[in-house]
């Protein structure tokens, strides 16, 4: 049985067959974040901005995910919007009489904050959440990536190799 060549050695030979490289797909991870979309409001520009350079260095972000990444920034934007709302307002409304009455915002965070930890998590933008997504492999430039300037063959021998020249 032969094995396959990879598409690296058929590009060298002049062998290679553009009908049969794969197609890119929206499954593909993204290596650079895409722009904001022109929709989002303000504040949810500024998350994009944040989240998606991120989710693309993770490798947690691909085409069919963008309109995640868009609920996931309009949720954060409206949490920073009902965040300065009680901050100004209050955490109480006055009621009939002398009673208060707690301030509808602060339902709508509680429950906006939970819908934004589900998709941190699902992007692994938590530590939890990471534990379920596969992330990319770090392509950081590292001293080890070549073996520290060292030959491959080092650990194979020692002393001389039989090629090299003794004097």
């Amino acid at each position: 049985m032969t094995s396959r060549l990879s598409p690296n050695v058929k590009n060298l030979r002049g062998t290679v067959r553009n009908d049969r490289t794969p197609k890119p797909t929206a499954l593909d991870r993204l290596r650079t974040a895409p722009q904001a979309p022109a929709h989002l409001s303000e504040r949810a520009r500024i998350e994009w901005k944040a989240l998606a350079p991120v989710c693309c260095e993770m490798g947690t972000l691909t085409n069919a995910d963008l309109r995640a990444l868009e609920l996931l920034c309009e949720c954060l934007a409206t949490e920073s919007d009902l965040r300065e709302t009680l901050k100004r307002e209050g955490l109480t409304i006055p009621g009939a009489g002398a009673n208060s009455k707690g301030h509808p915002a602060t339902k709508l965070l509680e429950s906006t904050r939970s819908q934004a930890v589900r998709l941190l998590c699902e992007f692994g933008l938590t530590p939890r959440g990471r534990l379920g997504v596969e992330l990319a492999p770090a392509l950081r430039a590292s001293p080890f990536n070549a073996n520290g300037g060292r030959n491959p063959t080092d650990k194979y021998f020692d002393g001389a190799r039989p090629w090299e020249r003794r004097e």
